[in-house]
């Protein structure tokens, strides 16, 4: 069975199978993978098409491949309450018993290929963030 992958931005995706496995998966360059998880009250621009989880009553989870020869490790944020996890983090696929937490119907690894993580998104992460001085 070939892998299906995802031109985004110039960059080949990753392959899926490592999100159809299960378990708890390794981010970062280990896998060239990346979690973005974004609360229900936080609004994002130019989200991806791109396999989701729904963390039920808190928001989603997105899996984004990482562009090639970029870092995994991110001083910047990309909004209020987004949460990324990738150099050296460790996620929790859906599917292991963890009630409320479930793939996003026609978003799971099995529909979608793995988008990779948008350039502006890598940008503003990217970004240290300025300190405020009282």
């Amino acid at each position: 069975m070939p892998v299906r992958t995802r031109q985004v931005d110039g960059d080949a995706a990753l392959p899926v199978e490592i999100l159809r496995a299960g378990g708890v998966i390794p981010t970062g360059r280990s896998r060239e993978i990346i979690v973005v998880d974004i609360p229900l009250w936080t609004a994002l621009d130019g989200i991806p098409l791109t396999v989701e989880a729904i963390l039920q009553g808190r928001g989603s989870r997105l899996f984004l491949g990482l562009p090639a020869k970029s870092t995994d490790r991110f001083p910047g944020t990309l909004g209020p309450g987004v949460e990324v996890v990738a150099g050296g983090g460790f996620v929790e696929l859906p599917g292991r018993g963890r009630r409320g937490y479930r793939w996003a119907p026609g978003r799971s690894p099995k529909d979608l290929p793995v988008a990779v993580l948008p350039t502006a998104w890598l940008r503003k992460l990217l970004q240290r963030p300025r300190r405020v001085r009282p």
